[in-house]
């Protein structure tokens, strides 16, 4: 492994990490914007982010992935993820010149998945001590919606982390950011609203059952492969969560009277 220029702890999701890293411009780059996830807790993960840069180029084919028992291994075009989960130890190797982020929000996706939860294409507020989950594509409203949320607090307007805890799922902010990161707080809080976005003429709310759920939480996850291990686990833990917490499609409009509209014909917790 190549010469380690510096450690720092962060945590989300309620999973204390350890990253190191051999590249001082990611080390950089990931003590600006992950400030709001620093802990000072002992790591439960250790990361290690090797940044060995040989020409290769994105191209966004599906992921090799092993789903094994003692943790994964994935190959992408430009990443490796290594991770042993007995040893709660994993080896990230970034062969792009740039795209720290992606990696790591690659390797959550996976590691949530391991531990029973999972990492969504999503905007979540909070409102009181519940949060409201907005999933969709990109270029659909997330982070227009987001921008609108009055006396809401923001956990994210791109990706949000969902685990389940005691009877309930429970949301977390990730460093996984669109463009409102400096208005994201470290909050992880029960939830109690899932909203599907699309657009529409005009506003409209329709319960989804748990079947209308799962097919639309399988298209708003962020990596692409054909493992049907882990398809399989990650399906088992939709199932799981879906059942703590009520889901909608939402055709919406970017105005403010969406939460007029919500807080009447859903509730006033939105």
């Amino acid at each position: 492994m190549s010469l380690v220029v510096n450690q720092f702890l962060f945590e989300f999701a309620g999973i204390p990490v350890e990253l190191s890293t051999n590249s001082s411009t990611i080390e950089e780059s990931l003590s600006h914007y992950w400030i709001p996830f620093v802990t000072a807790s002992s790591p439960q993960v250790k990361i290690y982010l090797e940044h060995l840069p040989d020409g290769s180029q994105w191209t966004g084919e599906p992921f090799d992935l092993k789903w094994h028992d003692q943790g994964f291994d994935a190959l992408g075009s430009g990443m490796e993820l290594h991770y042993n989960h007995t040893k709660e130890e994993a080896h990230l190797i970034l062969k792009l010149e740039s795209g720290a982020g992606d990696i790591l929000r690659m390797f959550y996706s996976l590691l949530l998945v391991k531990k029973g939860g999972a990492l969504l294409h999503a905007a979540a507020l909070t409102k009181g001590k519940t949060a409201s989950i907005f999933s969709a594509p990109s270029g659909t409203g997330k982070t227009t919606l987001c921008k609108m949320k009055q006396d809401r607090h923001l956990l994210t307007d791109e990706a949000v982390a969902l685990f389940p805890l005691n009877g309930k799922t429970l949301a977390s902010s990730t460093p996984f950011f669109g463009g409102l990161y400096q208005e994201t707080q470290n909050l992880t809080l029960p939830v109690s609203f899932l909203f599907f976005l699309a657009q529409g003429k005009d506003f409209k709310v329709t319960s989804f059952s748990s079947v209308q759920t799962l097919e639309h939480l399988i298209r708003n996850i962020f990596i692409v492969t054909r493992s049907r291990d882990f398809m399989q686990q990650l399906m088992d833990n939709f199932y799981t969560m879906i059942s703590t917490f009520d889901s909608y499609q939402l055709y919406s409009l970017p105005e403010e009277r969406v939460w007029d509209f919500l807080n009447k014909e859903v509730s006033d917790e939105v």
